[in-house]
C-alpha cells in the first residue's frame, strides 16, 4: 500500500523544554498519545506503542534538545518504500510566547479529514496537559 505523508503545524503555549518531555519520553507519550509506551528492555531507543489494543514497534531514531524528535516504525514495507514515521519539529516564537508544533506522519493511512481530526483531538490533549491559556475560555 503506497505511503502518505501528512503535515500539520498546531500553535502551542508552551515552552520546548516541557514539550520536548511529552515528545520524547514514554511517560510523555503516554499521557497524550497512546495507550501505553514501554521501551525495550535491552534496548531504550526502540518502544511498544499501543493504539486500539494494538502494539506497534518505533525506533526513536532523532531526539535532538533543539527540538526535532523522530520516531521509526517497524513492520512489512513494499519493496523500495520508506518505512512509516513520526517526525514531531517544534519551532518557537519569542514575539508570541508560544510554541508551533511541525507533525509530519508518515503512514499508510491517507484520508487527510481522518487525520486531521484524529491529531486535533491529540493535539487538545497535549495543550490541556501543557496548561496552553488558548484552552481557557472567558
Amino acid at each position: 500500500m503506497k505511503k502518505f505523508a501528512f503535515t500539520e503545524e498546531y500553535e502551542i503555549r508552551a515552552n520546548t523544554k516541557t514539550l520536548l518531555q511529552y515528545l520524547s519520553t514514554p511517560n510523555g507519550l503516554t499521557s497524550w498519545f497512546a495507550e501505553s509506551v514501554t521501551p525495550s528492555q535491552t534496548d531504550k531507543n526502540i518502544l511498544d506503542i499501543v493504539w486500539d489494543s494494538i502494539h506497534h514497534q518505533a525506533r526513536l531514531t532523532v531526539n535532538k534538545s533543539i527540538g526535532l524528535v523522530r520516531y521509526q516504525f517497524s513492520g512489512p514495507t513494499e519493496s523500495g518504500q520508506d518505512p512509516s514515521f513520526l517526525e514531531f519539529k517544534i519551532n518557537y516564537s519569542e514575539l508570541t510566547s508560544s510554541s508551533f508544533l511541525k507533525i509530519t506522519d508518515f503512514s499508510e493511512m491517507s484520508d487527510v479529514a481522518e487525520l486531521q481530526s484524529l491529531w486535533e483531538g491529540l493535539i487538545y490533549k497535549l495543550k490541556s496537559l501543557v496548561g496552553d491559556r488558548s484552552l481557557i475560555r472567558a
